[in-house]
C-alpha cells in the first residue's frame, strides 16, 4: 500500500506540474506537454501495467504430488511509469520507475525502483551522426539469446554506456560497457539445504560490440563480441552462491559458491534471420543463431560444489550454443504457422579435468524461449520443438498456439544442471517432454489478454537425479496476463 501511495503521489506531482507549465493535451502514447519556456521542449508521461494470475502444480524442484507446496496460486503486478524530457539540441532525459508486487502480500515487501533512468545525447563523432546513451537502460540485442530484458517478470536494466551509427549505409553499430556490480553486501543461500551466510565483493563489467547488417526489409546478420570481467572476493570462506540466484549470477560463474574469484569470459557470435522468402510457391521464414565462449575463470581458496573439489584455474573452451528454426506460412484460412526448431547450449561432464564446456547465457530473456512453463535457459541442454500458431477465424484480435518441446541434458553430471537448475543426473539425460496451449485477445491497440498453459512430464533424468528425490508427477502452469500500455 505504501508504495502504491507513492505512486500514486508521482502521478498526481506529474499531473500538477503539467497544469502549472503550459496547457495539456493527449496525444496518441502519452501525454504530451509544452514548456513555457520553450516550444522545443516537451515531456511525454507512458507507462505500462501487467497483472497476471499465476497456478502452479509441481515445478523443476518438485514433481511429488501431495507435497509442499505442492498447489500454488498468486497474482503478480507490475506498474512502470515513463518520463520523458525532449530537450533542445537533441537531448533527452528518460526516468522510468517500476513497483512490482504481489496481491494481498505485505507492503513491505513491495519492489520499488528506478528501473531505468538515462539521458541521450545525439553528437557528430568523426563525422558519423550518434547515439549516445548514458545511465540506466535496458541492453536488448538481437534474438535476446545473450541480452535480452527479462520482459516477463520483473525486468532488466543496466548501468551502461552506450553508442549507436551507422558506419555505412544498411549497417548499424553498437558499443557499450555495463557496471553490473559493484560493492560490498550480504548474502544468504540455502542450496544444498545448508544455509550460510558471508559478505563478499563484487566488481563485474560487461562490454560489448553488436553489429546488424540488412540485406533487405526481410533479411539481417548479427555479428557480436562480448567480453565479461568479473572479480568476486568473499570475505567468508563458507559462504555459498554470492550472486547465484539473480541476473548477475553469471558475475561469479564458475565460482558461485567460491571466494576470491577471477572470470574472464568473451563471447563471439553472429545471428542470421530472414523474415520471408518464396520457395515452391509457399512463404517460408528462416533464422540461425551460434555463439561461442572461451577464456577463464582463477579462484584462490578451496572451490566446494555438488561434484567435489575442483582445479583452481579452469580454461573455458568448447563451450557454445545454438539455436535455428525454420517455418512455413501456407496461405489458406487462419494464417497457420509451423515451426521446427532447436535448441542446444554444451554442458561439462568433469569441470575437474581443468576445463570448463559449460555455456553461460550471459542476460538471455527466458520468455518463450524453451517452453510457457519457463523452466529452463539455454544452458546445458538440448532441445527441439514443433509450433503451431493461427488466428482463429482470421481475426486481427485473436492469436492462438500449440507448441510441443523435448528436452535433454547436454551432460547429465554437470554440476550446473540443465538449464541452470543445478540438477545432478545418474546415467539418462532424458528430461521430459513440454506441451503448450496459448490464446491471446487484445481488447484495443493497448490492452491485451494472454492465457497460456504448460503441462510438462518429467523423465528419467528427474526420476534418477541425485539432487534429491523429484518424483515422477506432471508438472502444470497456468497464467492469466493483462497488459496495458498507455
Amino acid at each position: 500500500m505504501r508504495t502504491l501511495l507513492t505512486v500514486l503521489g508521482l502521478v498526481a506531482f506529474m499531473g500538477l506540474s503539467a497544469r502549472a507549465g503550459a496547457p495539456s493535451a493527449v496525444a496518441g502514447g502519452g501525454l504530451f506537454v509544452e514548456s513555457e519556456a520553450s516550444a522545443s521542449s516537451k515531456v511525454t508521461v507512458s507507462g505500462e501495467l501487467r497483472s497476471r494470475w499465476e497456478m502452479v502444480r509441481n515445478n523443476m524442484t518438485d514433481f511429488r504430488d501431495n507435497e509442499s507446496p505442492d498447489h500454488e496460486e498468486w497474482v503478480d503486478n507490475r506498474l512502470r511509469l515513463g518520463l520523458r524530457f525532449e530537450l533542445a539540441a537533441g537531448t533527452e532525459v528518460f526516468v522510468q520507475p517500476q513497483v512490482s508486487y504481489v496481491w494481498g502480500a505485505d507492503g513491505e515487501e513491495d519492489d520499488l525502483l528506478v528501473y531505468q533512468a538515462y539521458v541521450k545525447f545525439t553528437p557528430q563523432i568523426f563525422g558519423y551522426d550518434t547515439v549516445l546513451t548514458i545511465g540506466r537502460q535496458e541492453l536488448v540485442y538481437g534474438s535476446e539469446m545473450l541480452l535480452g530484458n527479462n520482459s516477463k517478470y520483473a525486468g532488466l536494466s543496466h548501468d551502461a554506456v552506450r553508442l549507436d551509427f551507422k558506419p555505412v549505409d544498411n549497417l548499424s553499430t553498437s558499443l557499450f560497457v555495463s557496471k553490473v556490480a559493484e560493492g560490498t553486501a550480504t548474502v544468504a543461500d540455502e542450496s544444498n539445504a545448508v544455509v550460510t551466510t558471508g559478505a563478499y565483493v563484487n566488481d563485474t563489467h560487461l562490454f560489448g560490440l553488436w553489429n546488424t547488417y540488412e540485406f533487405s526489409e526481410d533479411a539481417l546478420l548479427d555479428v557480436y563480441i562480448l567480453y565479461l570481467h568479473s572479480d568476486v572476493e568473499f570475505a567468508n570462506a563458507a559462504a555459498l552462491s554470492a550472486a547465484a540466484t539473480t541476473a548477475q549470477a553469471v558475475a561469479a560463474l564458475a565460482g558461485a559458491n567460491e571466494f576470491n574469484t577471477d572470470a574472464k569470459v568473451w563471447t563471439f557470435g553472429a545471428r542470421f534471420k530472414i523474415n520471408k522468402f518464396e520457395f515452391l510457391g509457399q512463404k517460408w521464414d528462416y533464422s540461425a543463431e551460434l555463439a561461442v565462449q572461451g577464456g577463464q575463470v582463477n579462484w584462490g581458496g578451496q572451490p566446494m560444489r555438488n561434484d567435489g573439489v575442483l582445479e583452481n584455474d579452469l580454461d573455458i573452451r568448447d563451450s557454445y550454443a545454438f539455436e535455428t528454426e525454420f517455418g512455413w506460412s501456407p496461405a489458406i484460412p487462419w494464417s497457420p504457422r509451423l515451426a521446427l526448431g532447436m535448441a542446444w547450449a554444451s554442458g561439462d561432464d568433469d569441470m575437474g579435468d581443468g576445463n570448463m564446456n559449460h555455456f553461460f547465457s550471459l542476460f538471455q530473456d527466458v520468455q518463450g524461449r524453451l517452453g510457457k512453463a519457463d523452466l529452463f535457459t539455454l544452458e546445458n541442454i538440448r532441445c527441439w520443438y514443433i509450433d503451431l500458431t493461427f488466428k482463429p477465424m482470421d481475426s486481427e484480435k485473436l492469436s492462438a498456439g500449440i507448441t510441443f518441446l523435448h528436452f535433454d541434458a547436454f551432460e547429465e553430471l554437470d554440476a550446473y544442471g540443465p538449464g541452470d537448475s543445478y540438477l545432478l543426473g545418474d546415467t539418462n539425460n532424458d528430461i521430459g517432454d513440454e506441451y503448450d496451449v496459448f490464446m491471446g485477445y487484445k481488447l484495443n491497440e493497448n490492452t491485451e489478454l494472454k492465457l497460456c498453459y504448460a503441462y510438462v512430464e518429467p523423465e528419467k533424468f528427474i526420476n534418477d537425479a541425485t539432487t534429491t528425490d523429484l518424483g515422477n508427477s506432471p508438472a502444470h502452469r497456468l497464467h492469466l496476463t493483462l497488459k496495458v500500455k498507455f
